[in-house]
């Protein structure tokens, strides 16, 4: 069963709501990048829930990274997450991590400094901490996973 999802508010910073007409279901304030349809199907009530791997894109367009400049590897990978759960993505969470750290090396310097950037703005930067933050995302991808399970 599909999910109706609905723009909720008018996007401001970059961000926006949606809210599934049948159950009333509110999304957290996400990048105008996720659009109604990358969420049909997912309010949990009406059908699936979003899965680590979404919540991990999620988070990287939160960022500033845009999923027209992934390669197949990076959508694999996000179906993979998904299917594996938290669970499996926390045993898997090097591999993961890998996947993370190998797409990176592939930035221009500009865009590392435009997702720290956005980082510190959004807050995201506050969450993940100093420490490595490919290991960071993932586990807060996990954590956001199992909350709206």
């Amino acid at each position: 069963m599909d999910c109706p999802w609905e723009e909720f508010e008018q996007p401001t910073d970059g961000l926006r709501r949606f809210r599934c007409a049948k159950t009333g279901q509110v999304t957290p304030r996400l990048p105008l990048s996720v659009t109604a349809e990358f969420l049909r199907g997912t309010c949990g009530k009406c059908g699936r829930v979003l899965g680590v791997g979404d919540h991990l894109q999620i988070l990287i367009q939160t960022l500033g990274g845009r999923p027209d400049k992934c390669d197949g590897e990076c959508l694999a990978m996000i179906r993979k997450m998904n299917r594996w759960g938290a669970d499996g993505c926390r045993d898997n969470r090097a591999e993961i991590v890998r996947h993370l750290k190998k797409a990176y090396r592939k930035l221009h310097w500009s865009d590392t400094a435009a997702f720290t950037a956005r980082a510190v703005a959004s807050g995201l930067a506050f969450k993940i901490g100093l420490g490595d933050a490919a290991i960071a995302l993932v586990d807060l991808a996990i954590e956001r996973a199992e909350k709206s399970s």
